[in-house]
């Protein structure tokens, strides 16, 4: 069975393109999509999805962070929404600077809920 991980492989990055990295229960994702303290996701933290609607809008998620990986150019992110327990996928080109997604910090929006803040 190929994976997310072994299909990387197989695709040909040239070397100035940053690669997701692993370590323990958390994931470093290099894109500008990820406003987060190092760009580190923790596995099973809370943070906020906000996706930025064509009219202009915003709606944000409270959102469980789960796994990223990437093919080739593009990373993907999977997480769950914290309310409807929906699974959210969200991926990004990392040559494409303009974000339509972006997640934060939990504890961001809201500073003084420390059930919000991240493991680390």
């Amino acid at each position: 069975m190929t994976t997310p991980e072994s299909m990387t492989n197989n695709i040909t990055v040239p070397s100035g393109i940053p690669r997701i990295q692993q370590f323990a229960r958390s994931f470093i994702v290099p894109s500008t999509c990820v406003l987060c303290l190092d760009q580190i996701l923790d596995v099973g933290s809370e943070y906020v999805l906000l996706d930025f609607t064509e009219n202009g809008g915003i709606k944000y998620q409270t959102i469980l962070f789960l796994h990223s990986y990437q093919i080739g150019y593009v990373i993907t992110i999977t997480m769950v929404d914290m309310k409807s327990e929906e699974l959210i996928k969200r991926s990004h080109r990392l040559t494409n600077d303009i974000c339509d997604w972006v997640i934060i910090e939990a504890d961001f929006l809201f500073p003084n809920d420390n059930s919000k803040k991240t493991n680390r």
